[in-house]
Parts: structure tokens; C-alpha cells; sequence
């Protein structure tokens, strides 16, 4: 149906009166109701109203989106009425592209009253519209019915949202609920539909309409359905995922931009054997040419992030060996960071991996100066010369924070007490860094007395840099929490005698507030008991922290090791 058809239906479909009297409902509903029942009666009479007119608002845009509104605040009875209504005509109103918004957000609304009731009226409402849907399988992948589809596999599958959701919230939420056995039949049948094994894989996953659809069908079947999902995984990658290849003899699922979003996916559910057979006969082989290319490169890091054993790690480490100086720069460095991420899982593997990063990387006996490969002209100094200010990309900035994840950090903590003057405010003016000093502070890896000696940069002499910096001002912030009260003392008199340049910069403004520095020049006794209480909260929260972290490291060391008993004190006699 063209488009002009759905215009003239859409402006004719409803009377003007009628247009103008949910209008009004929509004013009413902007507006505040003296108290819950009030708006409860409201309500009320509105859907008998809609009842009667809801075949010719649904269709009428303006009124179509006062219908939504409607459906978000119905009741259990209320939205089950015009669920029965709907479902009348399911089928034809699921591809109307105006009609299609409602049916919608009543399915997610539906979402929030299935329970696990034998009589639950929405269990039935919701498999009737699965059932409707299978019975007209072209609709699973008409462009014009898409979201009706996601929406629905959403409702099945357990998930409680509403049309304002972010799609991340339905692949969380499959962690989060629990989702009826009786929709378990059509579940399956609209997968089999959406992530076909054979060469029609193609067609759906390079699609932008049902890829995203396709990408939470495989979620689901793996978090519901395991067996399944790991049967299905075998049978795309033997039939359907490569048997495509483009002009460049790539497989052209990992390079189109939709279908690469969904090999993302599909190595994230792989097993461990089709994961060992991806790697070694597609990852491999055609290592070079996919790197390079943008949407392959980012399943090439999926890939590298999913390895499922020490053999498969070692095969992806042994291709990148002897090329981490080559991908610091660009789209390339997050395979290194990938493989970090990688390796943390596999402690036999991390000492190789880090002797080849510091061996190929940190020539020069720092590692964070080697990863720094950009440099600008800066006006840092108070002259106005402009000076050089070593500058960090992305990529680097984010494997220097990963090797904080290893628990031999031994090398980043030298590397960091090692940072001349100059160097050590020129990261903390890079936009990416800056960065490394928030890791560093707040990694469990690294040992106090090195976080102590990093805090002390924060001193009289460079805090007046920092504090005016918009970038600096954040690593003043992060340093600032871990300095004695005889430091904090002697920064915030530093700062104190140069106050004009602080209250002059917007950055400065913020700092001056955070540490109460107007308190410190006026009235020292209120600043030094703010000061103590503050530390007296970091402690407590620092010692929470510390008790949390022991507890998950003593349940992923010793699971099931029985608590140590207690020592019985003797009485004294």
C-alpha cells in the first residue's frame, strides 16, 4: 500500500469531533488531578469512550499517539478490553504504520500483568497474538510489522518494558526474569523463522528491519533455550553464516554493517568447539584483510573477547604477536585491547602475553610514555610560551587501563612513579590520559603506597594547573580523595593565595566548591572538621570496598571452603 493511501485513511478514518474530544483527554491528562481517584474515575470513562472509537483513532496519527498514552496508564481491565479488541484484527493492524505505535505499547503493557496464574488473562491475550502472528508467517519479516515482532518475542521471553525502553534493557532483563512455559512452542517458531540455518540467513541478519530482531532471538534462545541455541549456532555456521563471499572473497555477513552487529552476537553464544572452528578457519586465514576493514573488525574483537579456551587465546595471540607497535594507532588498537580483556580469564597465558606488550611497546623502559603516540602545541606555562603536550589516543589509553585488570602490576606502577613533571600534567590535560589516573586510583590491583606516591603530584606546584584545566580538574579530583590531611592542607593553601586565578576559571569555580576552599580562608575550624569527616566517610567506604572485594575473591578461590572457626576465649580465673 503506498504511502498517499495510508495518508487519506489515517486524516479520514476519524470524525473531527471525535479528533477534538481526545484532544481534550490529552490536555486533561497534562494537567494535575486533585488525587488518584479522581483520576482513576478520569480513566475510567475514557476507555468506555475508546471502546466505542477505537478502530477509527487508532488509525488517525494525531489520536494515535493520545491512544499510547492512554494504554501506559490503563488498569488490568481496562487494557484487557481493548486487547480483545485488538486482537479482532491483529493480523492487519500489525502492518498499518500508524496503528502498529498502539498495538505495540499495549503488548509491552501487557508485559507488566502476566503473571504466573493458571488464569491469567494476559497469558491468553499474548499467545493469541503469537498464535495469530505464526498463522501469517510472511509478517514475522515484513518491514512494516518489525517492532510488533520485537515487541512481542520481548513479552514471550519475560521482559518487562515499555516503549520508552532502551533495547539494552530487554537483553538485561533476560538475566533478570523468568518467562512462561506456555509460550515456549511459539517462541521457537518465530525463531525458526528469524534465524533460518540455511543460505536465508543472509537475507534476515543484512536487513536493518529484523537484524536487530534476529540479534534478540539469538540472546534469548540462549539464555531460555541453551540446547537449542548451541544446535542452531552449528548448523548457521555449517550452512548459512559463510557460505556468501564478497568481491573481496570475505565472508559478506562479517562485512556489511548490519550483518557484522550480528556476528557480534553469534560469537558471544558460540561454544567452544564451533568458536575453535570460527577462529580457525575464518579469523585466521582472513586476519589481515578483516582488521583493516571497519564492520569485520569489530568481530574480529568480539571474537578475540569470546575465546572459550587457552588454545583458542594462544592461536589469536600468536597472529598478533610481533604487531602491537603496528596497531596502536587507529581502529586496530582494541584488538590488543580485546586480547588483554581475553587473557585476564586465562592466568597461565597473561605473563607471555605482557613480556611481548612491554618487549614490542615499551622500548624505552615506560610503557605509558611508549603507548603516548600524539603531541600538540599547548600554552601550559604562565609566559604564554606554548609548549609540546604528549597526548594519548583512545586506544592507547584503554590497553594501559585494562593492564590494571592483571594482578601483576608491578611495571604500570613503576611507569607511573617515573612520569617526569612535564609528562605527568601533559596526560592529565589529555582528554584520554587523564583516564589511566582514575584506573590506577581505583584499581584493587594497585597497592597503596603506589597510589599514595601517584596522589602526592596533586602538591602546591601543580595544583594550580589542574584545578584550571577542564580535563586537568578531574584528575584533581580523583587525587585529591587519597592525599593526607597535611596535603590537603598545603594544596588548599596553595590555592588559597592564588585565588583570583581559581575563581577565574570555570574548572576552578568547581574545585573551589569541592573542597570548600571559601570555608579554608574564612573559617579554618569549619573546613578542618569538614576535612575530618570526610576522610572519616572515604575510610568507611574504602573498608567497605575492601570486605566486598575479599569476600568475591575468597568465592571464586575457595567456593565451599568452610569458614574458619573461632577461637573460644578462656575465662580468666
Amino acid at each position: 500500500m503506498s504511502s498517499k493511501k495510508f495518508k487519506a485513511k489515517d486524516e479520514g478514518s476519524a470524525k473531527p469531533a471525535v479528533v477534538g474530544y481526545y484532544r481534550s483527554i490529552s490536555e486533561q491528562l497534562a494537567s494535575e488531578f486533585e488525587n488518584e481517584e479522581q483520576k482513576e474515575i478520569f480513566l475510567s470513562n475514557v476507555f468506555e469512550q475508546l471502546a466505542n472509537d477505537i478502530n477509527d483513532v487508532i488509525f488517525h496519527k494525531s489520536t494515535s499517539f493520545i491512544v499510547q498514552r492512554l494504554l501506559e496508564l490503563a488498569n488490568k481491565e481496562q487494557l484487557s478490553s481493548v486487547m480483545k479488541i485488538i486482537l479482532k484484527d491483529f493480523d492487519k493492524l500489525i502492518v498499518h504504520e500508524v496503528a502498529s505505535f498502539s498495538v505495540q505499547t499495549a503488548l509491552y503493557r501487557c508485559s507488566h500483568f502476566i503473571s504466573s496464574d493458571e488464569d491469567n488473562v494476559f497469558v491468553k491475550h499474548i499467545y493469541q497474538a503469537g498464535m495469530a502472528l505464526l498463522e501469517r508467517g510472511e509478517l514475522v519479516v515484513h518491514d512494516k510489522c518489525c517492532f510488533i515482532v520485537r515487541a512481542l518475542l520481548e513479552v514471550m521471553a519475560g521482559c518487562k518494558l515499555s516503549v520508552n525502553s532502551h533495547r539494552d534493557g530487554a537483553n538485561n532483563q533476560l538475566k533478570e526474569h523468568e518467562f512462561h512455559s506456555e509460550f515456549s512452542d511459539i517462541l521457537l517458531a518465530l525463531s525458526s523463522i528469524l534465524l533460518p540455518t540455511s543460505n536465508s540467513l543472509i537475507g534476515v541478519v543484512t536487513v536493518p528491519h529484523t537484524a536487530g530482531t534476529a540479534q534478540f532471538v539469538l540472546r534469548m534462545l540462549h539464555k531460555r533455550f541453551p540446547s537449542v541455541c548451541k544446535d542452531k549456532c552449528k548448523e548457521i555456521l555449517r550452512n548459512g553464516m559463510l557460505s556468501h563471499m564478497n568481491n573481496q572473497g570475505l565472508p559478506q555477513v562479517l562485512t556489511d554493517k548490519t550483518g557484522s552487529y550480528f556476528c557480534e552476537v553469534f560469537v558471544e553464544v558460540l561454544s567452544k568447539v564451533p568458536m575453535g572452528k570460527l577462529i580457525k578457519e575464518v579469523i585466521i586465514p582472513h586476519f589481515d584483510s578483516l582488521v583493516e576493514l571497519s564492520h569485520s573488525n569489530h568481530v574480529v574483537q568480539a571474537a578475540i573477547l569470546n575465546v572459550k579456551s587457552t588454545a583458542q587465546l594462544r592461536k589469536v595471540f600468536n597472529v598478533l604477536k610481533g604487531r602491537f607497535f603496528h596497531f596502536l594507532n587507529g581502529r586496530q588498537s582494541f584488538l590488543i585491547v580485546k586480547l588483554l580483556e581475553a587473557a585476564v580469564r586465562f592466568p597461565t597465558e597473561q605473563e607471555e602475553v605482557l613480556d611481548s606488550l612491554k618487549e614490542e611497546v615499551g622500548e624505552d623502559g615506560n610503557l605509558i610514555i611508549s603507548l603516548a603516540v600524539e603531541s600538540v602545541e599547548y600554552n601550559m606555562a604562565d609566559d604564554g610560551l606554548p609548549q609540546r603536550i604528549t597526548h594519548m589516543s583512545y586506544g592507547s589509553s584503554m590497553i594501559a587501563q585494562k593492564l590494571l585488570d592483571f594482578p601483576d602490576t608491578k611495571f604500570i606502577c613503576s611507569a607511573v612513579a617515573n612520569l617526569s613533571k612535564e609528562q605527568f600534567v601533559s596526560f592529565a590535560f589529555s582528554k584520554f590520559g587523564s583516564r589511566i589516573f582514575d584506573a590506577f586510583m581505583s584499581s584493587t590491583n594497585v597497592d597503596n603506597n603506589s597510589k599514595k606516591a601517584c596522589a602526592s603530584r596533586l602538591n602546591p606546584e601543580s595544583c594550580i594547573l589542574l584545578a584550571t584545566h577542564p580535563i586537568g580538574s578531574r584528575v584533581f579530583d580523583t587525587l585529591w580523595a587519597h592525599l593526607t590531611v597535611p596535603e590537603k592542607c598545603s594544596v588548599a593553601e596553595a590555592m588559597s593565595t592564588s585565588f583570583r586565578k581559581i575563581f577565574a576559571s570555570k574548572s576552578g569555580r568547581v574545585i573551589a566548591y569541592n573542597i570548600q576552599l571559601t570555608s579554608f580562608m574564612h573559617t579554618r575550624k569549619e573546613w578542618d572538621a569538614w576535612l575530618i569527616e570526610q576522610n572519616k566517610l572515604r575510610k568507611k567506604r574504602a573498608l567497605g570496598e575492601e570486605i566486598i572485594g575479599d569476600e568475591v575473591k575468597h568465592a571464586a578461590t575457595s567456593e565451599g571452603t568452610p569458614a574458619p572457626k573461632k577461637k573460644k576465649k578462656k575465662k580468666k580465673t
